[in-house]
């Protein structure tokens, strides 16, 4: 088995890309010259086209990923979208266009009411080792989701407080783009 390294080209400030994409390359101590990918995955959302900055894959192999809404003034986020693409699908190799599945939302205005807009958006995520909890990152805090997203996710306004906890970051980190677990 290889240990691989996803690079996705997956933000759309403006929401107008049909696709995004997905390159795979085996992780190596030293990258050196040109690096020949694995393969390369291009997926669609089922609703169109959105903008997103967070993924990660899961420790059963599927990817997840969480949207950025805001609205058009970049004032104020929405509630973010959660899609999966199997690990089947990130295994296809044949150029064929993957559909994301939206498997949920989480509602980061209402969790992180205080925050203001960039507090408010995901820009990276991570799940633990063993899929039991993942890292949101926004500008302003990190959730830490307590619950394994492959076995669904509850509607936010649902939760409990073992289902999540909120970790500010202060000061606020301005570009604040990628998070994990060690």
């Amino acid at each position: 088995r290889r240990t691989c390294l996803y690079l996705g080209d997956i933000g759309d400030n403006f929401s107008r890309r049909a696709e995004v994409r997905f390159v795979v390359l085996e992780e190596r101590e030293r990258f050196e010259g040109t690096v020949t990918p694995l393969r390369t995955i291009t997926a669609r959302y089922p609703e169109g086209a959105q903008d997103a900055e967070s993924f990660a894959i899961h420790p059963n192999g599927d990817l997840y990923l969480v949207t950025k809404p805001r609205d058009l003034l970049n004032r104020r986020a929405g509630v973010a979208r959660i899609y999966r693409l199997t690990a089947a699908q990130l295994a296809v190799s044949d150029g064929s266009v993957q559909t994301f599945e939206r498997v949920g939302e989480i509602d980061l205005p209402y969790l992180l009411y205080m925050n203001g807009l960039a507090g408010q958006i995901a820009t990276a995520m991570d799940f633990a080792p063993d899929g039991s909890r993942a890292l949101i990152l926004t500008y302003q805090s990190i959730v830490e989701v307590g619950f394994d997203f492959s076995r669904g996710v509850p509607a936010t306004r649902s939760w409990q407080a073992a289902d999540y906890r909120v970790l500010p970051i202060t000061p606020p980190l301005p570009q604040a783009e990628t998070v994990a677990y060690a």
